[in-house]
């Protein structure tokens, strides 16, 4: 499909980035929205961060007791995203 303009490649690389980068700020949005709708108010309330890094998910959690628990349990939470999504979304999730 061609539009008869040409573009540089540094600024078609340069909207590609930003349109990646608006991309990840959606889906960790949208990564705290299933968290919260999923885990309900208990976990929420120990719950103090949730960051989407490079196919990352990173959940800070303040009560050890629920951390480990949930360490125990990253695989079921990365696939829990990843049907939310109905895409590979997440590779890997750290409890911090």
């Amino acid at each position: 499909m061609k539009s008869g303009k040409t573009q540089k490649f540094g600024d078609v690389l340069k909207m590609w980035m930003e349109t990646m980068e608006k991309r990840s700020k959606l889906d960790e949005v949208l990564i705290q929205r299933v968290w919260s709708k999923r885990m309900g108010k208990t976990i929420n309330e120990y719950t103090k961060e949730i960051r989407l890094v490079r196919k990352k998910v990173y959940i800070r959690i303040t009560s050890a007791p629920l951390k480990q628990e949930m360490a125990m349990n990253k695989d079921k939470i990365k696939d829990m995203f990843n049907r939310a999504f109905q895409d590979h979304v997440v590779d890997e999730v750290i409890i911090k």
